[in-house]
């Protein structure tokens, strides 16, 4: 994992109130990529979460194997990955 420290021209002249010595600020930033694959994993849960709800409304009218039977706790399984992943 590429781990980069870059510290700007700005964050220097900034850093009169850190507890750092005058002159030394760190601003430490995730490679590039990172953020990338963390809004793939939340889309893909989000995609999933609608597949389940989507399953769970149409095995209420549908017989669904296990699906029907438990529609209401595959819908509130979908709803507890959809607010697990925002912050």
């Amino acid at each position: 994992m590429d781990s980069r420290v870059e510290v700007s021209e700005s964050s220097l002249a900034a850093g009169a109130g850190s507890p750092w010595p005058e002159g030394i600020v760190w601003c430490v930033r995730p490679p590039a990529g990172a953020q990338g694959r963390r809004a793939l994993a939340l889309n893909l849960v989000f995609v999933l979460s609608l597949i389940l709800v989507g399953l769970a409304v149409v095995g209420v009218f549908i017989e669904i194997p296990f699906v029907s039977n438990y529609a209401f706790w595959v819908a509130i399984a979908a709803y507890i990955m959809l607010a697990g992943t925002h912050k």
